[in-house]
């Protein structure tokens, strides 16, 4: 699930000639790896998802229909960054907020799209976990696509960068609609009954 979209982004960045590419296989065995995961899962995916996906959206679906509660739940999960960059900027001196020293349109619009993703996997698939998932492997692989030699899939020569950072989202994306797909495909296909006479 999660070495496809890096495949894919490779390939793709090799094939289309956007970037050379050199696959730093050794680094998953690396501590600092598996570290940098560790930070993602406990205090990005788990905390925002419980958060939003979890107690807002539940607490939502007690006062409202699941469309309004899902409105609010995206709302709110893209007016944090608004909300915390100029309390960032208070206590230490400097912004960061998704690779920027500032709150840009293109980040809210990333966000915007990522927490509609979010919440309609949590609204057909009925679990946190799978946003958890999701989440993750979609923070956590963009961080892994890059220039450095501590990159899993190192772009150099002439990169043209913003084409490989759609690829890899969208091929996380279909990886995760997929497995949805055949998820809920076989929990249909379970609900009917061989017809017997």
């Amino acid at each position: 699930m999660i070495a496809a979209p890096l495949a894919i982004t490779g390939a793709v960045a090799n094939l289309l000639g956007w970037s050379d590419v050199l696959w730093n296989i050794d680094i998953p065995g690396s501590q600092s790896f598996w570290i940098s995961a560790a930070i993602v899962l406990f205090f990005e995916a788990i905390p925002e998802e419980f958060a939003f996906r979890g107690y807002l959206y539940g607490k939502g679906l007690q006062k409202m229909n699941a469309f309004k509660a899902s409105a609010l739940s995206i709302l709110l999960f893209v007016a944090l960054p608004v909300a915390t960059a100029p309390i960032q900027g208070l206590l230490f001196d400097s912004v960061y907020v998704g690779g920027h020293s500032q709150v840009t349109g293109g980040y809210l619009i990333t966000m915007f799209f990522f927490a509609v993703f979010q919440q309609f996997l949590r609204y057909h698939s009925g679990s946190i976990w799978t946003g958890i998932g999701f989440h993750f492997s979609f923070v956590y692989l963009l961080r892994y696509l890059g220039p450095e030699s501590s990159d899993i899939i190192q772009l150099t020569g002439d990169v043209q960068q913003g084409p490989l950072q759609v690829v890899l989202p969208v091929g996380i994306i279909l990886g995760f609609a997929a497995v949805l797909w055949f998820y809920r495909k076989s929990r249909i296909q379970k609900d009917i009954k061989p017809f017997s006479s």
